[in-house]
């Protein structure tokens, strides 16, 4: 771990590279991080909403079992998406999605994790591994997905980060897990933040507000706009911060620079709870080759 300086902090935020890649096949369409890819030897994307058979609110791709979709339709979005992507859909361990801090390590056989009628993880929002075989998988509705790879020791994380993950860094946390865990070597670690709300669609009252400003003090994540009497939290530098502090160069910490919530290609909870009511939810994949 690094301390960081806020001088420091704010030369590496503009140096840290910015971009993504659209891939699609058979209607599905996915992200990925030029940089991650450019590593080769893992496999990762964030779903984008096109591709499946879902209706109405939930139009097409909707991959949330806790949503009151049909079952078979969200069984049939994944296995539409696993066949494009080109992995098994029984390969895919989902994390338990408790907007927290917990990450847990994905071995052998945990294809099936999380999934109706399987086990599940004990309350984690992350997962590292490096177990070739198995699909680490988080949902996502705004929230960040963080994609983590080492080429080195060939190890990958994958990480659901919420507004109250993020304020516990839990990026941080997966990050010191892969190092402790499989020996990875901070600087070797390769980090992509995918399609999320962007600063200026996540307003926020005072109580998330004094969260961030007590968790990293002196950061400026935050700030007020007249137009709407809101405070406004950057979600991207809370994590490129936490990353940083877990020892990641700048340089190898990739934003897609996507908002969930500005971009119709995605379901973004606060966009489609304020005008239909009711979204669908994303998944975000990485498994090792």
């Amino acid at each position: 771990m690094r301390e960081i300086k806020l001088s420091d902090y704010e030369a590496a935020f503009a140096a840290m590279p910015c971009g993504f890649r659209i891939c699609e096949r058979e209607d599905v369409k996915w992200v990925t991080i030029p940089a991650i890819e450019a590593a080769g030897g893992v496999s990762h994307g964030f779903a984008m909403r096109y591709g499946g058979v879902s209706e109405g609110p939930f139009s097409t791709l909707n991959l949330g079992w806790n949503r009151p979709d049909d079952k078979k339709a969200i069984e049939t979005n994944y296995r539409r998406l696993a066949k494009a992507a080109g992995f098994a859909y029984e390969s895919m361990a989902l994390v338990s999605y408790c907007h927290g801090d917990g990450v847990e390590i994905a071995r052998a056989g945990d294809g099936g994790m999380g999934f109706p009628g399987g086990k599940r993880y004990p309350d984690c929002d992350g997962l590292v591994t490096k177990q070739r075989g198995v699909t680490l998988t988080t949902l996502h509705a705004d929230c960040m997905p963080v994609f983590l790879y080492d080429p080195v020791k060939r190890a990958g994380g994958m990480v659901h980060a919420g507004w109250r993950g993020a304020s516990l860094r839990i990026g941080k946390r997966a990050a010191l897990k892969m190092q402790e865990a499989f020996g990875c070597q901070p600087e070797h670690i390769l980090a992509g933040v995918g399609p999320s709300i962007c600063a200026r669609c996540f307003e926020v009252d005072a109580p998330v507000m004094e969260i961030f400003e007590k968790a990293f003090a002196g950061l400026p994540c935050i700030f007020w706009t007249e137009e709407t009497q809101k405070y406004h939290v950057d979600l991207w530098r809370v994590m490129g911060a936490q990353l940083m502090e877990a020892g990641l160069l700048p340089e190898h910490i990739t934003l897609s620079g996507l908002c969930t919530c500005h971009d119709e290609g995605f379901f973004s909870y606060r966009r489609d709870k304020k005008t239909i009511g009711e979204t669908g939810a994303m998944a975000a994949f990485l498994r090792l080759l």
